[in-house]
């Protein structure tokens, strides 16, 4: 097997969700879905939250973005020869040269197994992505429940990947999610009638993250 990745294409991603790649991968990453990887509320269903998933990809590629000017959104799409594995969703931060990994999907490798996420070949090519966007470490941030099960997971990998980061550490990062939609002019109507909208915060509200930091070698 050959481990490789590639900055998908916004018609590429199209083709993915159409196709029922986006859906394969959504199922086979369930598991870690349904342990509370995302803050998901409990009445949403498995469709609304495919349906966030494919909203944050298809985000990257749109010309409005909540983002700070220092932020530039990246997806990155991980193979296993011709076998689409995983997606990573995320954001390159210039004011301190890190790759961000915010949403991801994966399935088995082509071999039926997951255990490739603790390789040094698809680590490396990981690492090649983030090193593509400019950065020369990576941040992974996760709720602070799913901590103490990352560490376990970066332990476990550590024994493999070490040659290529420095030892991972982490800390709690309290974030504020805060946008105010501006004002705007509505369109016209049928009878040619605008209306002056107000501008209106549409997102308030702080959470607490653990973020993974690792810096490369």
């Amino acid at each position: 097997m050959a481990y490789s990745y590639i900055t998908p294409t916004s018609e590429q991603m199209e083709t993915w969700i159409a196709d029922g790649t986006i859906q394969r991968l959504y199922d086979d990453s369930k598991s870690y879905i349904d342990a509370g990887s995302h803050p998901f509320d409990d009445n949403m269903t498995d469709d609304h939250k495919r349906d966030y998933f494919i909203t944050r990809f298809l985000s990257v590629y749109s010309e409005d973005s909540w983002s700070p000017d220092e932020h530039t959104p990246f997806n990155h799409a991980m193979f296993d020869d011709d076998k689409l594995i995983a997606i990573y969703c995320g954001h390159y931060d210039s004011s301190d040269t890190s790759a961000n990994i915010s949403i991801t999907l994966f399935s088995p490798n082509k071999s039926g197994s997951k255990s490739y996420l603790y390789s040094l070949d698809y680590t490396t090519q990981r690492r090649n992505a983030e090193r593509a966007l400019g950065a020369n470490k990576a941040h992974v941030w996760v709720q602070c429940g799913n901590g103490p099960a990352f560490r376990m997971m970066a332990q476990k990998s550590y024994e493999n990947i070490g040659v290529l980061y420095e030892d991972v550490v982490h800390e709690d990062i309290e974030q504020h999610y805060y946008y105010e939609r501006p004002a705007y002019t509505s369109i016209p109507t049928p009878d040619g009638i605008s209306e002056e909208v107000p501008a209106e915060v549409v997102m308030d509200f702080k959470m607490t993250l653990t973020r993974f930091t690792l810096v490369f070698k």
